[in-house]
């Protein structure tokens, strides 16, 4: 695909490690650390495990599934062998593909995972205490980094422990969300909410450190969008009141996550289509990105939408 003009702000971005899709997955943790808590108070753990089951398999299984189409359809016209299973599906979309020692499909099945896991902790921290606190949150995260800190990464001692290397600094990052929203809701005093915090971003720190072998990425590729991410949430929640509602942002943000996992679909194979047959970049990217949202619109009115009336119908049902 032919290289795009470079604009000014990119001298200023590129060299301290910013890219858009990390910080865009930096930003989704967090803001995913402070809607969780309304659904585990709410539901209780086991229903809000329930209710997070609907939420996210059957719109992953079918976004993956487009992906493994559009993969083998290119791979057919190109004379490319198609090398992805059965197996290899099943081990993503159970979203427990790195206990499995499968291979990511789809390039974003590692953020789901972390995502199970954030969740998993949660329900865990609310069936002996409540993300009002502090220790509680604190507790798991500790043990999380003293694990981090004392464990081997090499073979043979990878697994189990290979499913901290990608976790291990995010799940305290997300934590961070769960500080604002302990603070949005008063159950924190501003200063608490900084020391917790202060400590969680500790201990994702340290984290990274102790793992960032495995992801090869330089530190700047961490603390730059994790650090950015973090400032504009912090905006966003410190200005909230002057941001005025707009419908079009709220529609984005209802077909969010089927966006998220059918962009591979259009963004990994319809643009080098386009590119190969030679469509110049910008109307490859505006076509590329106006199929992604048709498409998205599409799962989350044919598979999202009916999924969460599903899970509502069954939590009516269990007591």
């Amino acid at each position: 695909m032919p290289d795009l003009p470079h604009f000014t702000v990119t001298r200023f971005i590129e060299p301290i490690g910013f890219t858009g899709g990390f910080f865009g997955v930096c930003l989704f943790f967090l803001i995913s650390g402070f809607v969780i808590p309304f659904s585990l108070e709410r539901l209780g753990p086991g229903r809000f495990l329930l209710q997070r089951t609907f939420r996210l398999y059957p719109t992953y299984a079918v976004g993956l599934a487009l992906t493994c189409l559009a993969l083998a359809l290119y791979a057919s016209t190109h004379g490319i062998p198609f090398r992805i299973r059965l197996i290899d599906y099943l081990k993503n979309v159970s979203l427990c593909r790195d206990w499995l020692r499968g291979t990511s499909i789809d390039g974003i099945v590692w953020t789901l995972e972390v995502e199970l896991k954030f969740y998993l902790i949660c329900a865990a921290i609310g069936t002996v205490s409540s993300l009002r606190s502090g220790t509680a949150i604190l507790l798991p995260m500790a043990l999380l980094t003293l694990v981090c800190c004392t464990a081997d990464f090499t073979p043979p001692a990878l697994l189990p422990l290979s499913v901290l290397v990608v976790a291990a600094p995010f799940l305290p990052f997300m934590f961070l969300g769960t500080c604002i929203y302990n603070l949005q809701h008063r159950h924190w005093s501003f200063g608490k909410a900084c020391l917790v915090g202060s400590i969680l971003a500790t201990a994702a720190s340290v984290n990274f450190f102790q793992v960032q072998k495995h992801f090869g990425l330089p530190v700047r590729y961490f603390f730059a969008n994790c650090g950015l991410a973090l400032a504009g949430f912090a905006l966003a929640y410190r200005y909230q009141n002057c941001i005025p509602y707009s419908r079009v942002l709220n529609w984005l943000a209802e077909i969010s996550y089927p966006l998220y996992v059918v962009h591979g679909f259009a963004g990994d194979v319809l643009l080098s289509v386009l590119t190969d047959a030679g469509c110049p970049p910008y109307p490859a990217i505006g076509l590329t990105m106006a199929t992604s949202i048709g498409v998205a619109y599409l799962v989350h009115l044919g598979v999202e939408i009916p999924s969460l009336k599903l899970g509502k119908w069954v939590l009516a049902r269990v007591t």
